[in-house]
């Protein structure tokens, strides 16, 4: 069955759903869940083809761009053209979830619907269940927790992706600054300026603002003492 040719198909079937319902996952996760689809997690005789067939198949994923790695934990990217949307929301799986949380983007609130707000325990139950309900009802909400940390984890790697490459870039400009510790202003020469203006500046121990250069009116430059 391992060398059947559809099997490497297989397991990259069961990657892209698992990326696609989860989200992030770190690897050896990931590896479980797959195992656990194709019904060998307790064979292990076999984990070792697997693992090597589903490193493979990340191997395309990732070159590809449409999952994300970093710290040994895997993120869904989407396909190309469908980058970062809310997918994970709206596959089948976690619809059929009935305290699913409601994830809307950019802002990431979280918001449960008012009738679930309880997560649907009363009460009543927890004054009348038994011991062996407390666990079960327990283990759910773990579930659901966990389930929440996934998507927030999911969420805040990619909008820290997004703000990092919002971040302006500092231009170089064609100046040198001299601070002097002894005066409340600065020399600033230009460095091959073709018109040679002069730079108006108001200038103090701890910063120097340009008035005016060119099309610059205004940069911020921190002195060392």
């Amino acid at each position: 069955q391992l060398d059947k040719p559809g099997f490497l198909a297989s397991i990259t079937q069961h990657i892209r759903d698992s990326m696609y319902q989860f989200g992030v996952l770190k690897q050896t996760d990931l590896e479980s869940e797959v195992l656990t689809r194709l019904g060998m997690y307790h064979d292990e005789s076999k984990h070792n083809t697997v693992k090597r067939r589903i490193y493979d198949a990340l191997s395309t994923f990732l070159a590809l761009n449409i999952l994300q790695k970093q710290d040994k934990t895997l993120y869904w990217k989407g396909f190309p053209g469908n980058e970062f949307n809310t997918s994970i929301l709206s596959s089948p799986s976690v619809l059929q979830q009935q305290q699913e949380p409601v994830v809307s983007v950019p802002q990431i609130t979280v918001a449960i619907n008012e009738e679930s707000s309880d997560m649907g325990y009363t009460e009543d139950f927890f004054n009348n269940a038994t011991s062996e309900e407390l666990i079960t009802k327990a283990d759910e909400l773990n579930l659901e927790i966990q389930q929440i940390e996934q998507k927030i984890q999911f969420y805040d790697f990619f909008l820290n992706q997004q703000q990092d490459q919002q971040q302006q870039q500092c231009a170089k400009l064609p100046l040198s600054v001299i601070a002097i510790k002894d005066q409340k202003s600065s020399v600033i020469v230009p460095q091959k300026s073709s018109d040679m203006k002069k730079v108006q500046i108001i200038a103090t121990k701890e910063s120097c603002t340009i008035i005016h250069h060119n099309e610059i009116v205004q940069q911020l430059m921190e002195f060392q003492e």
